[in-house]
Order: C-alpha cells, then structure tokens, then sequence
C-alpha cells in the first residue's frame, strides 16, 4: 500500500508539473508578490525589490531587468533558453532580485511580467505597491546646554534654550530657522544665536522656545526639533528631559503671610488690651 500510495504521489506532482507547462497558469504571476527591502525605504535607500515563486520544471527564469517610469516601477522576468532544451519534469522554485533607486519620496507600484516563455503572454500583473518616506538627517541635540538633568516644568513661563550642535558633516549656517519647531507642539524659537556652546570649535545654533508652546507634559522623557536645511533636507534631533510639577501653592512666601500674619495681629491686640 506505501509503494502503490507513492506512485500516486510521483504521478500527481509529474501531472501537475505538465499541466502547470502546458498552461502556465499556475506558475506566474510571483506567488509570493513582491518583497520590498527595507521594508520602510526613504529617499537615499537603494531598493532591493525580490520576486519568487514555484515553477512546473528544472528551467526556472534565469533573467532579470528593473526600470522605473514615475510611480510605476517594471520588472521582468526572463525565461532565457535556447528552443528544444530539455527540462527536468520536477517543481522547483525560483527566485530573483533587482536594485533600484535611491527614489523620490512617494507611492510607487510594482508591475511584473514575464518574458520569453513561449506559453505566457509578455502582460504586465500588479504586484505589492509601497511608499518611500522621505529620508531625514538626525542631528545632535542639546536641550538647555550645561543642565544635567534637563529639567522642565511644563508649566513654566520661561524659554527653553535648545542647542543644535555643528559637526563636520553638518553646518548649523545652513540651517533655515524659520522651519524650527521644538516639542509635541512644535513651538517656534524667539531667539537664535550662532555660537560654540560646547567649545569644539564648531559653531552650534542655540534657540530659545516658550515653554508653553511646546506642548511638554509631565512624564514626557524626550523632546525634539524638527526642521530644514536651505536646500529643503529635513532633519530631526532629540535630547532626554525631566519634567518636574510646578511648587504647590501652599509654599509660596505669600500664602504663609496670608496664614500666619492674621493671627499674630489678633494675638498682639489682645495683649495690648489685657494692659489697659
């Protein structure tokens, strides 16, 4: 029973291959779509997009080419052997990769097609569709320079000074203060000073924001900056903080005059009395 149960498997997959040969239905489009990497590219990222799949025999496709026209990027797939080659009547799967860009920001969709296979039309099949984010430049932060911790009170009426710290592979000159936004709220600076905060030699950009404008609220363990370059590069820095609640009310100078003040003029008109 186990040797007639494993010609009829052998039978069935040798079945199938043929069918799959003689129709190509079965085998294309990529069974597995198309697998984009990184899963989450920006704009200076090469893309590496992956097709792959089964086919009815041993003469998997063995080409490959990637343009990209606008949002639309084509793939083909060759199927490149000379005619009368004999293929091995066996499923074996195939896989291939092309790399592309860095891209512009946006949408872009896969179209895939085969080509050179004599039972296949050469038609383009929407693949997996993807979106490359726009790339950011991180910089060095450096919320209220020479305070460790970097302690906020939410509440607070004065301004936080931010330093964004020049390196060598960034020039805070550049840098077009008029895009800055500091916090949850992005608040925009009040102040802007070109200076060397952390004496390395390199000019640091040290702004000033209103805390109320920031949008901190307690708990918050790190705030950022985002803004541009003059030549429209994004970028984004952040530094850790510590928020601390405002002084209750009650320790104030003016409640305890309010309190105490009262009862000792009580006190001492009564003695005044008492010597009459």
């Amino acid at each position: 029973m186990r040797v007639k149960g494993s010609r009829i498997l052998i039978g069935l997959t040798v079945f199938l291959a043929m069918a799959g040969q003689a129709n190509g239905a079965w085998y294309w489009p990529p069974t597995s779509g198309a697998v984009v990497l990184p899963q989450d590219p920006n704009s200076s990222d090469v893309v590496n997009i992956t097709l792959s799949g089964s086919w009815p025999n041993s003469c998997t496709p063995n080409e490959s080419g990637i343009s990209v026209v606008d949002d639309e990027i084509f793939f083909e797939v060759i199927w490149n052997y000379p005619p009368g080659i004999a293929c091995a009547t066996v499923i074996s799967g195939w896989e291939t990769t092309e790399s592309i860009g860095p891209l512009s920001p946006g949408a872009y969709s896969v179209r895939a097609r085969l080509v050179g296979h004599p039972l296949v039309p050469p038609a383009y099949t929407l693949m997996t569709p993807f979106v490359v984010d726009e790339s950011i430049t991180w910089v060095d932060l450096d919320i209220k320079p020479g305070s460790d911790p970097n302690a906020i009170d939410p509440f607070s009426q004065e301004v936080i000074p931010v330093a964004i710290l020049g390196t060598d592979n960034f020039d805070v000159g550049d840098v077009d203060v008029a895009t800055l936004a500091f916090g949850p709220d992005g608040a925009s600076p009040v102040n802007n000073v070109l200076e060397d905060m952390n004496e390395d030699g390199l000019t640091d950009l040290v702004s000033d924001y209103r805390t109320e404008e920031a949008g901190i609220a307690l708990g918050d363990e790190k705030a950022c900056v985002t803004g541009e370059m003059f030549d429209d590069t994004p970028f984004e820095g952040c530094d850790k903080i510590q928020t601390v609640p405002p002084p209750p009310p009650c320790c104030g100078n003016g409640f305890e005059v309010a309190v105490v003040l009262p009862p000792l003029v009580w006190i001492g008109g009564r003695m005044r009395r008492r010597r009459r």
